[in-house]
């Protein structure tokens, strides 16, 4: 199973500085700044979907759901 701890992080970063950038007293170059690195942020981001798409699933391999497991296919 995938774990999407890492980007859950970085979706929370990218948040709270488009918050930051919006509602704080940032200048212009302060503002473009953030752009910058939420882009950079969010390119790391869809690398790592990338990456965790292509990952294939472990044979055998059991989702728990609800003190069942289900085996993958």
């Amino acid at each position: 199973m995938v774990d999407f701890f890492s980007e859950s992080i970085s979706l929370e970063r990218i948040d709270l500085l488009l918050r930051l950038a919006t509602k704080g007293g940032c200048s212009h170059d302060e503002r473009y700044q953030v752009l910058i690195w939420c882009s950079e942020l969010t390119t790391q981001l869809i690398e790592q979907f990338d990456q965790n798409e292509k990952k294939p699933l472990n044979s055998g391999s059991t989702l728990n759901l609800c003190g069942r497991g289900l085996q993958q296919i």
